[in-house]
């Protein structure tokens, strides 16, 4: 499990600047879990928290209703994970594949879709 929590992403390019940085990490941990323990991740689980969730920042949780969305800040979603994910190439199918999650779930042109402030990835 890697997260990181960052201000309101606008779009899915500075998404993926904080999947570039999440995935090596997931990778690194995934390998070393096959490695001492001969266990492999079958699946990939995509959390998000929007911007406007209760969080020391936002202590009340009050968000924007012409920014926040619609429905639950947070949101979890998953898919398989990619073959190969704790190899060398690992990061990259660990980040497309997040992405694609992402991409389903958060859509454009709805800007107020684009606010996520923290991404988990397990």
């Amino acid at each position: 499990t890697v997260e990181d929590s960052f201000k309101a992403a606008h779009s899915v390019e500075a998404l993926r600047l904080v999947l570039q940085v999440l995935a090596p990490d997931l990778r690194r941990r995934l390998a070393d879990e096959a490695a001492s323990r001969g266990r492999f991740a079958s699946s990939l689980q995509v959390r998000w928290r929007h911007h406007g969730t209760r969080t020391m920042q936002n202590p009340t949780g009050e968000r924007d209703a012409s920014v926040a969305p619609r429905g639950p800040l947070c949101v979890s979603r998953s898919c398989a994970m990619p073959s190969g994910a704790s190899g060398e190439r690992g990061a990259a199918a660990i980040a497309a594949a997040a992405e694609a999650v992402l991409r389903a779930n958060l859509r454009p042109p709805q800007p107020s879709r684009w606010l996520p402030s923290r991404l988990h990835i397990s």
